[in-house]
C-alpha cells in the first residue's frame, strides 16, 4: 500500500508537471475543448476496454454514477477545461503557479466546514500569506488591463476552485469504487460535457494539426491521462488529501523550468517572489498536518 500511494505521488507531481508544456504545444493545432475532450474520450476508452477485458466490478447503484458525474464535472470538465482554456493565453508556468494553490482551496474549504477556531489561525495566516502571492503573481496582468488575460485568469481561478472542491469530496467518497473504473468512467462523462462545449467554439480543422501538437496530444492521452489521473485518484482516495496535495509543490517547479527552457517563457521577478510567496503560504496550511504525520510516523 505504502509503495503504490509513493508511485502514485511521484507519478502525479513529475507527470502532471510536464502537461502544462505538452498542453501548450497541443494547442498549437486543437481549440481547447476540442483538446480536452478528445484527450478524455480516447483515454477512457482506452481504460474502459481494459476494465471491460479484466471484468472489473462497476458500480450497480445509479446514486454513485450521478456522484461520479459530479466529481467528473469537478474535476475534468472545469478543473482541467477550464485550465486548458486559460492556458491559449497564459504561459504554462504561471498556470502552473496558480494550480500550486491547490492545497489553499481545501484549506479553505475546511475552513468554512469545520470553522475557525478548529482549523487555527495559522491555517489563516497561511491563506492570507498564499492569496498575496496570488496578486503579486498576477499583479502585472492587472495593472496593465490586459484583458484576455484577465478573463483567462478568471477561468484558471475556477479551474483551480473546482479541482479542489473535488479534491476535499473525493477522500470522503473515492474508496468505495475500482480506481480504474472510476477513473474511466470519469473520462468518459467528462469527454462528453467538453466535446458538447466544444461544438458551441472554434472547429477543429483536422488539416492544420501539427506532428508536434498531435504527438503532445498522445502524450497527454497515455502518460498525464491513463497513468496520472489514475494515480492522483488512488492518491486521494487512500492518502490524506493535504498530505496527497503536496504535489502542488512539485508541478509549477517542472513546469516554470520546462516552460522557460523549451518554450521560452520569460521568468520576471513576479513570478519567482509570487511563487515562493504562494508554496510559503501552502506550507503554512498545512504545517500542522506536517507534524502530525512526522509524529505518527516516529511513534
Amino acid at each position: 500500500m505504502k509503495l503504490k500511494i509513493l508511485f502514485c505521488y511521484l507519478a502525479v507531481s513529475i507527470v502532471w508537471g510536464t502537461g502544462f508544456m505538452f498542453t501548450k504545444l497541443a494547442l498549437l493545432s486543437f481549440p481547447p475543448f476540442w483538446l480536452a475532450g478528445i484527450r478524455f474520450l480516447i483515454a477512457g476508452s482506452l481504460m474502459m476496454g481494459w476494465c471491460l477485458w479484466k471484468k472489473l466490478p462497476f458500480p450497480r447503484n445509479p446514486e454513485d454514477y450521478l456522484k461520479i458525474s459530479i466529481l467528473s464535472f469537478l474535476f475534468l470538465t472545469v478543473g482541467n477545461g477550464f485550465l486548458v482554456w486559460s492556458q491559449q493565453v497564459l504561459p504554462s508556468g504561471l498556470a502552473a503557479i496558480i494550480c500550486a494553490a491547490l492545497p489553499l482551496w481545501i484549506a479553505f474549504f475546511t475552513i468554512l466546514s469545520l470553522g475557525l477556531q478548529k482549523t487555527g489561525l495559522k491555517t489563516l495566516g497561511g491563506l492570507i500569506t498564499g492569496f498575496t502571492g496570488m496578486v503579486v503573481l498576477v499583479y502585472p496582468k492587472i495593472k496593465g488591463v490586459e484583458t484576455d488575460s484577465l478573463v483567462s485568469l478568471f477561468v484558471l481561478f475556477l479551474a483551480t476552485i473546482g479541482w479542489a472542491t473535488g479534491s476535499f469530496w473525493m477522500n470522503r467518497i473515492g474508496k468505495r469504487y475500482d480506481i480504474i473504473v472510476f477513473t474511466a468512467l470519469e473520462m468518459l462523462i467528462a469527454s462528453a460535457m467538453l466535446l458538447l462545449a466544444a461544438l458551441l467554439g472554434p472547429p477543429l480543422i483536422i488539416s492544420q494539426i501539427t506532428a508536434t501538437s498531435l504527438m503532445s496530444l498522445s502524450y497527454l492521452i497515455l502518460i498525464a491521462s491513463c497513468l496520472a489521473f489514475t494515480a492522483f485518484f488512488y492518491l486521494f482516495s487512500h492518502a490524506n488529501p493535504v498530505w496527497a496535495s503536496t504535489y502542488a509543490y512539485i508541478n509549477p517547479v517542472i513546469a516554470v523550468y520546462l516552460g522557460w527552457l523549451i518554450l521560452h517563457e520569460p521568468l520576471t521577478w513576479n513570478i519567482l517572489t509570487g511563487a515562493i510567496i504562494i508554496l510559503s503560504g501552502v506550507a503554512m496550511v498545512n504545517w500542522e498536518n506536517y507534524k502530525k504525520a512526522i509524529i505518527l510516523r516516529d511513534s
